[in-house]
């Protein structure tokens, strides 16, 4: 008798659970829509609460594909608990416990990477799997490398990439690499069945979090920052006397000049390769040339792709 009154209340309790469907996005437990296009406040300014959303069109883990998204994870130092991302072959309908639970226990099967607020160490990242918070997929890395905390009321950029072939998982944190893991998803966690749901849980435990914990999907990445020069001088004087892309990001670059008569004076694929005012080992004349530059983070797989076109003032 014990045992069906414990199953008649938790039955009760999931029937109970919000859900609706907003968007692209199905919307459990305490998650509601955010002020924003796919943006979704995942927990509230409350103890205790645990919610999720979900893409509602499965995709098919045989093929890479990568997802790009903010994370927010309030602002109150002590607060927890954190956020998950998921990948799970249950079905829309399903969300995890509160507190420490991040929202994602008990869904299997499935592979979790989270955002974990709340450790008494340190924020970090880690993978978990079948909805456990075991780490035992990869065990939790600082989330920064000089120990800061997750909670200071910022949207970080997270962006996940799955290669297929190679069955690897890359994840960047603000365009960092954090983590690389090496798991076959298909076969090891969802039995050969490459059809799964993505989304995202969270949770807050005895301490809620102030301005609420929140994601935005389908942000976009990273822009590299990159500087041209709109003057060089190439007299030999070992000052200024090439025409050099500056950036402290990880590029790769496409850099095109013509002369004012829009002929190709110069062309590059690389930082390194920079260029020295000369064209078919000849001087060219002072002037003004016109440039456009193509670059992406090298770092990130398929990344977008951004367009500069500028002019640059070359004195002799």
């Amino acid at each position: 008798m014990r045992s069906f009154l414990v199953q008649l209340l938790l039955a009760g309790y999931f029937l109970s659970l919000p859900s609706f469907l907003y968007g692209q996005y199905q919307l459990m437990g305490n998650a509601q829509p955010g002020q924003s296009t796919n943006c979704y406040i995942m927990t509230t300014d409350t103890s205790m609460q645990a919610s999720a959303v979900w893409n509602t069109q499965p995709i098919d883990l045989s093929q890479s594909r990568s997802w790009e998204f903010t994370v927010n994870l309030g602002n109150n130092p002590e607060g927890g608990e954190g956020l998950v991302f998921v990948l799970q072959a249950q079905g829309l309908g399903v969300v995890g416990d509160p507190a420490g639970s991040l929202g994602y226990t008990g869904i299997r099967p499935s592979i979790g990477i989270e955002f974990d607020t709340d450790t008494g160490g340190f924020d970090n990242i880690a993978i978990n799997k079948n909805g456990t918070i075991t780490h035992d997929l990869a065990s939790p890395v600082p989330a920064f490398s000089t120990f800061a905390t997750l909670k200071d009321g910022r949207d970080h950029f997270v962006r996940i990439e799955w290669n297929a072939p190679a069955t690897t998982l890359r994840i960047f944190l603000d365009c960092e690499l954090k983590m690389t893991k090496t798991v076959d998803l298909v076969k090891d966690i969802f039995g050969r069945n490459p059809l799964v749901w993505w989304g995202m849980t969270g949770s807050t435990g005895p301490e809620s979090n102030v301005n609420t914990q929140r994601v935005c999907f389908q942000v976009p990445a990273c822009s590299p920052v990159v500087y041209v020069p709109d003057v060089f001088s190439p007299n030999a004087d070992g000052k200024n006397d090439h025409l050099e892309i500056k950036t402290k990001d990880d590029v790769a670059i496409d850099l095109t000049v013509f002369n004012r008569w829009g002929e190709i004076v110069f062309q590059s694929h690389s930082l390194e390769n920079t260029w020295d005012g000369t064209y078919q080992d000849a001087e060219c004349a002072p002037g003004t040339y016109t440039y456009k530059l193509i670059y992406q983070r090298a770092d990130l797989t398929g990344g977008t792709l951004y367009q500069q076109t500028g002019r640059v003032l070359l004195v002799r």
